[in-house]
């Protein structure tokens, strides 16, 4: 099991430095996080049958962004999007956070 989260963990990483061209700069709003985390996703679940969504949430403007995740419908997932953010940093931060509900959706896939 840890050889399948390192490959995961690997996965998010590449595609967190293959879109580091497409980061939002200057004054990032919330539609354009979400973009951007949606076409990281793109390519870690590129070759999978798993079906997501990033949605921005109401929030009031300041420093950082949050998102909704949803993979396959199950429970939503915040992701504290931070324009300043490094990319290793979030890649951290989004593998972290979809580990967990990944078994689950892995399991509703098989």
């Amino acid at each position: 099991m840890n050889n399948g989260k390192n490959f995961f963990k690997y996965a998010v990483a590449v595609a967190v430095a293959c879109t580091q061209d497409d980061r939002p700069k200057g004054d990032v709003t919330a539609r354009a996080a979400a973009d951007y985390v949606r076409s990281i996703l793109d390519l870690v679940f590129c070759y999978s049958s798993i079906e997501y969504s990033v949605t921005p949430m109401t929030y009031p403007k300041c420093g950082k962004i949050p998102l909704i995740i949803r993979l396959y419908g199950l429970d939503e997932l915040l992701l504290w999007y931070y324009p300043q953010m490094t990319p290793g940093d979030l890649a951290v931060e989004l593998e972290s956070l979809l580990q967990g509900a990944l078994a689950e959706v892995l399991c509703m896939s098989a």
